[in-house]
């Protein structure tokens, strides 16, 4: 298939997202679209099927986007959430 996206509008110099699909091990770095004339960073994976919790890293910090579904980890984190 093509791949699941992730979509973020934020000014920052570098954005990557985590999550539990691979048990938050790995961080995938996201690409600025330059040619929207927003700050917009975006990224197609493939993901396996299920529900996975998921959370940007914006410079170094980590975040949630409250535009999009998030539910509470049992660490009392908010997450956002996908489904594939």
């Amino acid at each position: 298939g093509g791949g699941d996206g992730f979509r973020l509008g934020r000014c920052a110099v570098g954005v990557s997202v985590c999550g539990s699909w691979d048990g938050w091990v790995g961080r995938y770095d996201m690409t600025r679209e330059m040619n929207t004339g927003q700050n917009s960073w975006t990224l197609v994976m493939e993901l396996p099927r299920g529900t996975h919790q998921f959370k940007y890293i914006v410079d170094g910090n980590w975040m949630h986007d409250s535009d999009f579904a998030s539910a509470k980890d049992e660490h009392g984190n908010i997450n956002n959430i996908c489904k594939v």
